[in-house]
């Protein structure tokens, strides 16, 4: 049976991708030094996306929304670099996501609820009061009205709950394709 183009630009954009991360050099050692390794590159990940985050609030705190918002997207793109890696290796996510336990469910949440909230609560400051809330030199007040910041809150609300239909559906799917596969055995 034939791959399909879709299958073979995968493999081959997993294969350049392996070899970019050094997946596929000797330096990545046995079995062993290889896991705990990439359990190592796992923890720099996780403090490095914790990092950006903070860093986006205080530049957001300062009045340096815009850069913030960078941040806060580039540090989003490498979560999703690596979910497109693990599904294009066939791995689900939202499987993944479902045998996550509680405590670090609700840590991983409440943590993504804290910089959201902070993020635009210091932006939603700005837009009601026109200035930062630390003041920096060199960061000029901002005319506004409040209804930029009302725009801005009813968006926020509307993203937010998208993502969560995006994430049930998501996982109702994982759970539907989990249930076929017992089905099929």
């Amino acid at each position: 049976m034939s791959k399909n183009a879709t299958t073979l630009r995968n493999e081959r954009t997993i294969a350049r991708l392996e070899a970019f991360g050094g997946l596929r050099d000797q330096s990545m050692g046995d079995e062993r030094e290889s896991q705990v390794l990439l359990r190592g590159n796992s923890i720099a990940l996780t403090f490095g996306l914790l990092t950006q985050f903070a860093l986006a609030i205080g530049l957001a705190l300062t009045g340096y929304w815009i850069i913030a918002f960078i941040v806060v997207i580039l540090a989003g793109l490498q979560g999703y670099v690596s979910m497109w890696y693990t599904t294009a290796c066939g791995i689900s996510n939202a499987a993944l996501n479902q045998r996550m336990g509680r405590r670090r469910k609700l840590a991983t949440w409440g943590l993504a609820g804290l910089v959201i909230l902070g993020f635009i609560g210091a932006r939603m400051y700005q837009l009601f009061t026109g200035h930062a809330l630390i003041r920096v030199d060199g960061v000029a007040d901002i005319p506004t009205s409040p209804s930029t910041a009302w725009g801005m809150l009813v968006g926020a609300l509307l993203g937010v709950g998208a993502a969560v239909v995006g994430f049930v559906v998501d996982a109702r799917k994982a759970k539907a394709r989990e249930l076929q596969d017992i089905d099929e055995n």
